[in-house]
């Protein structure tokens, strides 16, 4: 068959053509994957360059060539060759898509900026803000393989410097313990990368199952970084620029590092649902009575409403924060009443929503409970209803001996180890303290024990249950 071929001049020609053809393919597939067209190459993209070999030979065109047995020959041959190439390069696509995922699986347990304490640069500030802060040094957690369940993922952020370590971890092992969501945590510190890799490597793999993390370089807008760095306490202004950080997150709690979690973060997370179209943020009221009220007594500044706001505890609608330009307003507040606020980030984001009360939503008391809920007097009601949620331990007040049972829930928790008994080593040792504190101490707080483990006690029964179910 092949000499035959060969004898009819008119299919010695669509031969060579063929051979150029398969030549053409054959250097097409020795060249390097990023320099060639994007996409699959079919017969819709070979056909032209056939076309124009078989004029260039002069070999009329399948229309006016007579079809025989040999035409048909050399044409299924030329199909095969296409649908062969059309399939390498499919499996050269998947190629190619597995190099980049490895590539970025690499670039995830990299840091990929600069080591940790470096101090990390942004793009330029524009005239009210920066135009980009994304680009920061972070390290990704491994991935352990988080448990999957019914839930929506909740993303939690923390801000830790200077001598913050203790409180952040507690904090962070009080919300994965209770937690029944996965927990992806964002952790923004300098000199603390390390101790908290070793805090969360150390954790058993059931409970590492319950969270990812990434730890991100503090980062504050180019040139402004000490100022911004000193501003109240070390770092608890970062805050105010993670929309313009986690550029690929909507929703995010963030929490002061001085705050325990008594329950579950789901029944916070659902606060979200209650967002009206306006509202970029949720927060707690500073105080639930304007006699005790510090901003109407000392703030030299506007605040939200009659009673202001509390920063400790914060949700924030990332996606609509962006839309708002939100970091440009922080910026513009700050240069304009900075020689007058006390409280730092907290005092700048009050004066935002003093001029824009219709963007916060006010949510229960419960969820920041503070010494002021109880010091006077108790005056948070849904505390007194279903006990406190989360405890905030302002004015250091998990260290000295002011009101003394927030201390005794913050080292309690501190001792805690994973895998020791909820019940055992979490509510015994805090019912002992408040019990002995009602009987001894002359704080208001210490009058009214069943604030704190009200709610604790229904957690940890139900942490209890659950993990005899899962036996």
């Amino acid at each position: 068959m092949f000499q035959e071929i060969m004898r009819r001049s008119t299919y010695k020609q669509l031969f060579i053509g063929v051979v150029f053809v398969g030549a053409a393919v054959l250097i097409y597939s020795m060249v390097p994957s990023n320099s060639k067209p994007k996409g699959r190459i079919s017969k819709v993209k070979i056909e032209p360059y056939v076309s124009e070999t078989r004029k260039q030979l002069g070999i009329p065109t399948n229309n006016n060539l007579v079809k025989d047995e040999h035409t048909e020959t050399v044409e299924k041959t030329l199909k095969a060759m296409q649908d062969k190439l059309a399939k390498l390069q499919g499996l050269q696509n998947k190629i190619d898509d597995n190099i980049a995922a490895g590539k970025q699986i690499i670039n995830n347990i990299t840091r990929d900026v600069a080591p940790a304490g470096a101090d990390h640069k942004t793009k330029a500030v524009g005239a009210t803000g920066p135009s980009d802060l994304a680009n920061v040094g972070k390290i990704v957690s491994p991935r352990v393989g988080v448990l999957k369940n019914n839930f929506e993922r909740i993303e939690l952020a923390v801000v830790a410097c200077g001598p913050r370590f203790e409180q952040a971890s507690v904090m962070l092992k009080s919300n994965v313990l209770f937690t029944q969501s996965p927990l992806n945590i964002h952790i923004f510190t300098d000199e603390h990368r390390d101790a908290f890799i070793s805090m969360f490597s150390s954790w058993p793999r059931n409970i590492q199952q319950k969270f990812n993390y990434t730890i991100y370089n503090i980062t504050f807008p180019n040139g402004t970084s000490d100022e911004w760095k000193q501003l109240f306490r070390p770092c608890a202004c970062q805050r105010l620029f993670i929309p313009n950080i986690l550029k690929d997150k909507e929703l995010l709690l963030y929490m002061d590092t001085d705050t325990v979690t008594l329950k579950s973060l789901d029944g916070l997370w659902r606060y979200f649902k209650t967002f009206n179209s306006s509202h970029l943020a949720a927060l707690t009221l500073e105080d639930e009575v304007e006699d005790i009220s510090w901003y109407k007594e000392n703030a030299k500044f506007p605040y939200y409403g009659k009673l202001a706001v509390n920063t400790g505890v914060m949700m924030m609608n990332l996606t609509r924060m962006r839309e708002w330009d939100w970091v440009s307003h922080i910026v513009g507040i700050h240069k304009q009443w900075k020689d007058k606020i006390m409280w730092g980030d907290q005092d700048l984001i009050n004066i935002l929503f003093h001029f824009n009360p219709e963007k916060v939503l006010i949510i229960p008391c419960n969820w920041n409970f503070k010494r002021d809920h109880c010091k006077h007097g108790s005056n948070c009601k849904r505390a007194e209803d279903y006990g406190a949620a989360i405890i905030h331990g302002n004015g250091h007040t998990f260290i000295n001996d002011d009101q003394p049972s927030f201390k005794a829930v913050f080292n309690t928790f501190n001792q805690y180890k994973f895998g020791q008994d909820y019940l055992e080593y979490i509510l015994a040792p805090i019912q002992h303290q408040l019990n002995t504190l009602f009987s001894t101490h002359k704080s208001q707080c210490a009058k009214d024990p069943h604030l704190f483990h009200q709610g604790l006690n229904r957690e940890l029964n139900r942490l209890k249950m659950e993990e005899a179910a899962k036996h």
